[in-house]
């Protein structure tokens, strides 16, 4: 009898001591990765919430490449002090008429955005043409119409004739401007 009781007390100490060692097991493994993970995660928020901070819209809209065009001649960049400067120069022009036209077919459009001698500005995203006269304080008057209705996808700074498209590949649409002053100089457009 006695035998039994200390077999059935062997048995359940060697149960409790199985328990507390996977319980030990567990906080030793398992509780510093968690804690970590944690902690950098916090740090990472900051971070970002810190970048995020210092972005400001004008940044967030610039063109994510430039392509300059002269005769037969192609070159491309993506350098942001360049594509800042470009839309300085955009910003600081003063414009006149305005034709905005949509083109139904390709032919067409392909004809009415091609430039021999210019700048191509691609945007990442479609975007509103009254936000970005906004955002940007161009010196451009538009209709309400025009206002609501016009979207582009790039700008092409056309300087063999002096014109500045704001082009939406995605419906063909074109909005031409003309520069108050004409310009020789791809620096000067």
């Amino acid at each position: 009898m006695i035998n039994k009781i200390k077999e059935n007390l062997l048995r359940i100490v060697l149960t409790v001591m199985v328990a507390i060692s996977f319980y030990l097991s567990y906080l030793i493994w398992m509780s510093p990765v968690t804690r970590d993970t944690l902690l950098r995660a916090e740090s990472e928020f900051e971070v970002i919430e810190e970048v995020s901070q210092e972005i400001n819209a004008e940044e967030v809209f610039l063109p994510i490449k430039v392509r300059y065009k002269e005769t037969d001649e192609n070159q491309e960049t993506q350098n942001e002090s360049l594509l800042k400067q470009m839309q300085t120069i955009l910003s600081n022009k003063k414009y006149g008429e305005t034709k905005w036209k949509t083109y139904f077919n390709e032919v067409d459009y392909f004809k009415a955005i091609e430039f021999e001698n210019g700048l191509e500005l691609t945007y990442g995203m479609i975007f509103p043409l009254a936000e970005y006269i906004d955002l940007f304080n161009l010196n451009l008057t538009l209709s309400e119409e025009e206002q609501v209705q016009i979207y582009f996808t790039k700008i092409q700074l056309d300087i063999k004739r002096n014109v500045i498209r704001f082009i939406n590949d995605e419906d063909w649409t074109v909005l031409s401007v003309t520069p108050e002053k004409k310009s020789h100089k791809c620096s000067k457009f």
